[in-house]
């Protein structure tokens, strides 16, 4: 990284003389053996060389690096940004002058390692076109000018790269524009011995078969029909197809799905992810259960408290990545002789996965206003779309996902009150939070459920604290959290104790076995001695 002054002139002159002349490459086929790499890094670093009319790039970093990716299409231009700037030329962008996806690691973020793992899936996924820049590097030079190079691939966690200067690397010293191999690990380690400040990383997205797919939000479970093949992009066998074979999945196995693509030739192929990792044919898999738990509500403000008259905005931020949001409903219910009736309600189109409530028109659409004094429940909910095959066909389930539920209180003066929240911690409660005025219970309690667990009630803290009931009359703003113990920690503690003492309903032997903080729990059989497995089937209150 020598200054060599004049050859800045010199390639200034290049520049004029030679960018308007070079012609953009055409778009080829990515290599897929490190060997094709290889001979990649070699062909471009002595077009590069020829481009320029030098003999050496040392001290000219920035320009290696981009001459590279004009070379390989990513831009159709050769920019001049030097070392120092390669990175933030590209971080603010979308898609390249050469029609490349743009992603990028910034390093407030991510460390030099850690975007690469990210990129490759800790090495188990190729990856190709990658910009690594330093803002200072350890020589007088580069704490002025920085430092930039280009990865052309990393394939089975090896990084394949060039450098413009003489490199060391593990104790053996390659001349300048040699192709080099590293693991990540060790591609991280020599960039810190020689550079002060990581800049980011820029993934240019590879341009294949996968680019012209369309993609659909698909969340799901499904199971492998039969013995079938895993891809490394959804497509099999097409031009400039980089689909690797990954591996198979066994008739029966469990997949998790998180995307669902339809290609150029009329296949629709689900994208796993989670133990398999990778691309199967859908019309191989069959759909065990819709998923529509990704929709997730930030952020939250609702109405507690309010005066007669008095408007209301409702905050929060509504985002799904796996599904798509096709609408947000809003309704505000009123309990009529323990009926709950509707009194305001709005609705707006989404078709896509972000919404803001602030400034929306389902904040302004709900007229608070008009509400009399009283108790209401305000409600938030999404239409949550699926997307599934079946039989060759592209299908959409629907389903209404409750976002957020809250009680409220209309006034006819201010007064002071208390909210109560709830957390479910794993579960699903029903109500997210109440109110209740100065010196007044907190009256019914939601019950709350998740699979495979026993519900023992509201405490005031995560792990031990105050058990909240029905009389329970908060002073003030109180937090309360589910408490839960396994089924199976039941069974155990049930088959150790052996305390149980039987009950007999429509000669069904029931065994009241166990106490847990105030409340009985229950096992049935339908053998007498109950020798089969226990299943918990009710609580009651000691």
């Amino acid at each position: 990284m020598r200054k060599r002054t004049l050859r800045l002139l010199a390639m200034v002159l290049a520049l004029l003389l030679m960018i308007s002349v070079v012609p953009t490459p055409a778009a080829t086929a990515a290599p897929t053996t490190g060997e094709e790499v290889i001979q990649q890094i070699k062909s471009t670093y002595k077009k590069a060389k020829a481009y320029y009319g030098w003999d050496s790039f040392d001290g000219y970093c920035g320009a290696l690096v981009n001459v590279q990716l004009h070379l390989l299409g990513i831009t159709k231009e050769v920019i001049g940004a030097d070392g120092r700037d390669a990175y933030d030329a590209f971080k603010n962008l979308t898609v390249t002058t050469g029609g490349y996806s743009v992603k990028a690691y910034p390093a407030k973020l991510y460390t030099l390692k850690a975007a690469l793992n990210e990129i490759t899936k800790n090495g188990t996924q190729d990856a190709y076109n990658i910009l690594v820049g330093f803002e200072k590097t350890r020589s007088v030079l580069g704490r002025r000018y920085g430092h930039a190079c280009v990865i052309h691939a990393i394939l089975d966690g090896t990084v394949y790269f060039v450098e413009s200067y003489d490199a060391t690397i593990n104790g053996v010293r390659y001349p300048e524009g040699t192709p080099l191999t590293a693991t990540i690990e060790e591609f991280a380690a020599y960039y810190a011995s020689t550079t002060t400040q990581f800049d980011g990383v820029i993934h240019f997205g590879l341009k294949t078969y996968a680019d012209s797919c369309k993609r659909y939000p698909s969340n799901a479970t499904g199971m492998a029909a039969a013995e079938t093949e895993l891809w490394s992009e959804p497509c099999e066998n097409a031009v400039q197809s980089t689909s690797k074979l990954l591996g198979t999945t066994a008739a029966g196995q469990q997949l998790n799905i998180t995307g669902l693509y339809l290609n150029t030739e009329g296949e629709y192929w689900y994208q796993l992810d989670e133990g398999d990792i990778g691309y199967i044919r859908a019309e191989t898999v069959t759909i065990s259960r819709l998923r529509y738990d990704d929709v997730t509500l930030t952020g939250a403000v609702a109405p507690t408290a309010l005066v007669e008259g008095k408007s209301f905005n409702v905050k929060g931020s509504i985002m799904s990545q796996l599904n798509s949001i096709y609408s947000i409903r809003a309704r505000v219910y009123s309990p009529d002789m323990d009926q709950m009736v509707q009194v305001l309600n709005a609705t707006d189109t989404v078709q896509g996965k972000a919404y803001n409530l602030l400034r929306s028109s389902i904040s302004s659409g709900l007229a608070f206003r008009s509400l009399t004094a009283g108790q209401y429940r305000y409600e938030l909910a999404a239409i949550v779309g699926n997307h599934y095959v079946e039989a060759g066909q592209l299908m959409t389930g629907w389903d209404t996902v409750i976002l957020w539920s809250s009680d409220f209180l209309v006034l006819e003066q201010k007064s002071k009150v208390s909210t109560i929240t709830f957390d479910a911690c794993g579960g699903v409660a029903g109500l997210d939070q109440t109110v209740v005025l100065a010196d007044q219970s907190v009256g019914t309690l939601p019950v709350a459920q998740r699979p495979g667990y026993v519900f023992l009630g509201w405490f005031t803290q995560l792990e031990g604290g105050e058990r909240i009931t029905a009389d329970f009359v908060p002073t003030e703003n109180t937090a309360c959290y589910a408490h839960w113990v396994s089924q199976e920690k039941l069974r155990e503690q049930w088959m150790a104790d052996g305390n149980c003492w039987y009950l007999y309903s429509d000669g069904i032997s029931t065994m009241v076995c166990i106490e847990v903080e105030g409340s009985l729990y229950y096992f049935s059989s339908l053998e007498p001695m109950c020798q089969s497995w226990m299943v918990w089937t009710d609580t009651g209150a000691a």
